[in-house]
């Protein structure tokens, strides 16, 4: 991945983030361990050109989509997306809406392999928030 793919894919998981108007600390500590992910020595920069770029709305996301060419790259986006919008417990209706635009813009609308990485990526993020709430996971809100 280059580093013009990097800084659009973590502009997507920026907006992810903010698309609720929430400041999740969950949300943004998730964000820089993806950011380290992708690269160990560039990733804080990218992020925080990431960051300044959604912002100040340099970036749309429709525009950081178009960046990411490769369905491989596509398909990463969407599910880290997804684990963003999952991290601080709760998906809330905000979120869903991001996320279902996100998915129709990078051309996933109609894959099966997506919902299916969609609904295990919210029993993981259901099942850790039962966990830090000390409850069990039945009794964990519904993230879907």
């Amino acid at each position: 991945m280059t580093p013009e793919e990097q800084r659009a894919l973590l502009g997507i998981l920026v907006q992810a983030a903010l698309c609720d108007g929430q400041k999740a600390d969950s949300e943004r500590q998730f964000i820089r361990e993806l950011a380290q992910q992708l690269d160990a020595t560039a990733g804080s920069t990218h992020l925080a050109q990431a960051v300044q770029d959604a912002l100040l709305q340099r970036v749309t996301l429709a525009q950081a989509v178009q960046t990411l060419t490769q369905p491989a790259h596509r398909q990463l986006a969407y599910e880290w997306a997804v684990a963003v919008c999952d991290a601080d417990g709760l998906t809330s209706s905000a979120e869903k809406a991001f996320l279902s635009q996100l998915k129709a813009q990078l051309g996933l609308a109609a894959d099966r392999s997506v919902a299916d990485t969609e609904a295990q990526t919210h029993s993981v993020a259901a099942a850790a928030y039962a966990a830090v709430q000390n409850t069990p996971a039945s009794d964990a809100p519904d993230l879907a």
